[in-house]
């Protein structure tokens, strides 16, 4: 469980890789504050010197070495002294930079340095040459609040003294403050990404007390848009993407985690434990399922499924992913270069970056999301192109909750105002005739569905008869005497009762035999259907689906979604534990004439036994179609009909004839949104974790190469040894408001 050491390893790091948010600013009063190497030198160094002598031994002239002060504080082989500090003029850098006949950088460079730098060279060798660690793994320093001498202006933000002190030190006159309805623009835009409302810009104008100001910020700051603005700059760092990114870039499951992010900044949740649930959450005790979700940090790298894709390769790749987001989000740091060699400017070392990623070896994650013959992956067994990218988890989404809640209201509403349609005239009288035919057919057929007579037979591509034998017993149940084979399906011709159909219904009795011989196969126990109405003239009319579901069924996905419902496809279960069935929903109820046949086409590589009945009824619910408070009100007597038995007996005339076109579509896409939100339910991918995949040092970040060293994880060895933060470093850090948003 290598992540679990990581937390204390990137804390500590953030600890001293954040860099300080001001440098020390001088006081107006100083001629000349202290050089600065970070500030100063180094700037200048890097684009100057440190091709010929730094980090890079290939590229290193005459020995010398100007990166690392120990390096420059020693004597060459040719006797001179890079540099001596407090004096300037024993130190070869200063007598060669202002050399004319030989000067350093030599002209061929074509880096001429200017009389300013060459000054600030010589008073940096004067002052004693100090180095600094690089601004980027440089301890946290609170500098001193510079002092301008005006009380009133020093009680207010003390970000102004530092900008005070920087115009003054420049002779430059602060601008007049900004007008109110400017200064609410500006910081509602900071902080939540949007301008103010009319409704706000007003209130603020007519708010004259000293502190109307801050109480705009403080409104701001608990605003839920504040989390959200604050939450794209990590989604950024975290690669936060819906899609995988290589070869086909299909769809994963991810948005949860992007919640997760939004409600850690707005309910300002501490910084340890937002990087602790990140990394290695699923590694805690006990964890939750936020702690769960927020996981999914570490699976937001590109992933692939092309055919033809190494499975080495691709581990590779994800692994030196996730060091980059890694450094950039914790270390404040670009790592990317080391996965192939030594950083030349800065001291990140090719060994650090595969230390970083071992401590993310036990990732669980395959290097091609396929069940390939060249690349086998058992656990992978049938997934292809449309199935998303494991190991996720199923959660409680709010969001999508609330979404449900609002169309749920929104379509009882629309069937409230649906059922006064019975009440028009030009309505009803076919309502009465439709609630006379119902009653009777439910006499007739008391569950609500008829069972007609039917005759079955397996047919070829080109409609003629197949050697497979399907019959149909006593029972009227159908069942076909072995797989069938390519281009074979199975027509099951019927005359429904005169009237109107609205649903049907297929009922598997009995599971098809287990052929545990035969490879799994992703068209095994997979059923799709098609209806046409054959009228007595015998012109076809094709009858297509609203919607379809069944009372359990194995998932299908579509670009990494799982496709709702069954219409396109039911992909029953292997093993059931019992009888199952799935209705059809009519996209448009016919009106059946005596003589009327209708044929249904079944095809699919197994068909189990089944049972084929029909309904008058509907419903944008599939599984409620004759529903027993439909059945309830169609048998009570008239006179005892309650206001929501009439409300029912109004919608199911509605949608089993769809008199009212107009209205009939509203319930349906009111429906479909309804079903969009999933009963309020997401997956999303985490991580788990799995025996640590073995990391070695690679050449030119060569997956193939096994010649590097094996390493283990470890703190990048530029960085102090690890430690605990001090209470004020984790006060800091913890302290989100300030750390994101004002910075002091």
């Amino acid at each position: 469980m290598l992540r679990t050491f990581t937390f204390s390893v990137v804390v500590a790091a953030t600890s001293f890789a954040t860099a300080p948010l001001f440098a020390a600013a001088a006081s107006p009063a100083t001629a000349q504050p202290r050089v600065s190497f970070n500030r100063d030198i180094r700037p200048i160094m890097s684009d100057t010197c440190f091709h010929c002598h730094g980090f890079d031994a290939k590229s290193r002239k005459a020995g010398m070495r100007l990166d690392i002060r120990e390096e420059a504080l020693k004597p060459t082989k040719n006797g001179f002294t890079p540099i001596v500090p407090g004096k300037p003029d024993e130190s070869e850098i200063i007598l060669r930079i202002q050399d004319n006949d030989d000067p350093m950088p030599p002209a061929e460079a074509h880096k001429t340095l200017t009389k300013a730098q060459k000054e600030l060279f010589r008073r940096w060798v004067a002052e004693g040459a100090e180095y600094e660690p690089h601004w980027a793994y440089a301890t946290l320093a609170r500098p001193a609040v510079p002092k301008s001498g005006n009380a009133k202006a020093e009680s207010a933000n003390p970000i102004d003294a530092f900008v005070r002190a920087k115009l003054a030190e420049k002779k430059i006159t602060p601008s007049a403050e900004a007008e109110k309805a400017r200064l609410l623009r500006r910081v509602s835009l900071d902080l939540t990404g949007l301008p103010p409302t009319p409704e706000e810009v007003a209130s603020f104008l007519a708010d004259k007390a000293p502190h109307a100001y801050e109480r705009q910020v403080d409104r701001l700051l608990a605003s839920p848009r504040h989390g959200e603005r604050l939450a794209v700059w990590w989604l950024d760092i975290a690669r936060f993407s819906d899609t995988v990114g290589f070869h086909g870039d299909q769809n994963q499951r991810i948005f949860p985690y992007r919640d997760y992010v939004i409600d850690a900044f707005t309910k300002n949740k501490r910084f340890d434990q937002f990087t602790r649930e990140q990394l290695a959450g699923d590694l805690l005790p006990s964890p939750t399922t936020e702690q769960l979700v927020a996981t999914g940090y570490n699976r937001l790298n590109m992933m692939t499924r092309e055919g033809g894709a190494q499975k080495g390769e691709y581990l590779a790749k994800y692994g030196a992913e996730r060091v980059r987001s890694v450094a950039a989000g914790w270390f404040g740091s670009t790592f990317g270069c080391a996965e192939c060699h030594d950083h030349k400017f800065d001291p990140i070392k090719a060994r650090d970056f595969y230390e970083l990623q071992a401590f993310f070896a036990d990732v669980k994650q395959w290097g091609v999301y396929a069940d390939y013959r060249y690349t086998p992956e058992p656990e992978l067994d049938g997934f292809d192109n449309e199935h998303p990218f494991p190991p996720e988890i199923e959660v409680s989404s709010p969001y999508l909750a609330a979404r449900k809640q609002r169309f749920v209201a929104q379509l009882a509403t629309q069937r409230a105002a649906d059922a006064a349609l019975v009440k028009q005239p030009a309505q009803a009288t076919a309502f009465a005739e439709w609630l006379a035919d119902a009653r009777a057919f439910l006499t007739r057929n008391p569950g609500g569905w008829q069972q007609p007579a039917l005759e079955a037979a397996v047919l070829t591509k080109a409609g003629k008869p197949a050697p497979t034998a399907a019959t149909v017993g006593e029972d009227r149940i159908v069942r076909v005497a072995d797989d069938l084979k390519t281009g074979e399906s199975l027509r099951l011709s019927l005359k429904p009762e005169a009237g109107w159909m609205a649903s049907l219904r297929l009922e598997l009795v009995e599971p098809p035999p287990a052929k545990p011989d035969i490879k799994k196969s992703p068209t095994r126990n997979l059923l799709r259907l098609t209806a046409t109405l054959r009228g007595a003239d015998g012109k076809d009319r094709k009858v297509d689906f609203a919607f379809a579901e069944a009372t359990a069924k194995a998932p299908r996905y579509n670009n990494g979604a799982e496709i709702l419902g069954i219409a396109s496809a039911w992909k029953f279960p292997a093993t059931p534990s019992g009888p199952l069935a799935g209705t059809w929903v009519l996209a448009k109820p016919q009106r059946i004439a005596a003589g009327d046949t209708l044929v249904l086409t079944l095809t699919g590589e197994t068909l189990p036994a089944l049972r084929l009945t029909l309904s008058p009824f509907s419903d944008t619910d599939p599984l409620t179609v004759a529903s027993p408070a439909l059945l309830a009100a169609l048998s009570a007597p008239p006179a005892s009909l309650t206001p929501g038995q009439n409300e029912t007996l109004a919608n199911a005339w509605l949608l089993g004839t769809a008199a009212n076109r107009e209205a009939f579509d509203r319930q349906q896409k009111i429906a479909a949104s309804i079903r969009q939100t999933q009963d309020g339910r997401a997956y999303t991918l985490v991580t788990q974790a799995a025996q640590p995949l073995q990391v070695r040092v690679l050449a030119r970040g060569n997956w193939q190469d096994e010649t590097g060293p094996v390493v283990q994880p470890a703190t990048p060895s530029f960085l102090p040894a690890r430690r605990e933060s001090t209470p004020e470093e984790m006060e800091y850090l913890n302290s989100a408001d300030r750390f994101y948003t004002t910075g002091a």
